[in-house]
């Protein structure tokens, strides 16, 4: 359950940067220009 633990960590912080900076201006809507 490491190995694949690790996998998923980088593949997983990758796209949960891209939703949270898309959620969060969606939600809060801070920064539209650059969406």
């Amino acid at each position: 359950m490491i190995p694949p633990d690790t996998e998923a960590q980088p593949i997983t912080t990758e796209p949960i940067r891209v939703l949270t900076l898309g959620e969060l201006p969606s939600s809060a809507t801070p920064l539209p220009a650059i969406s």
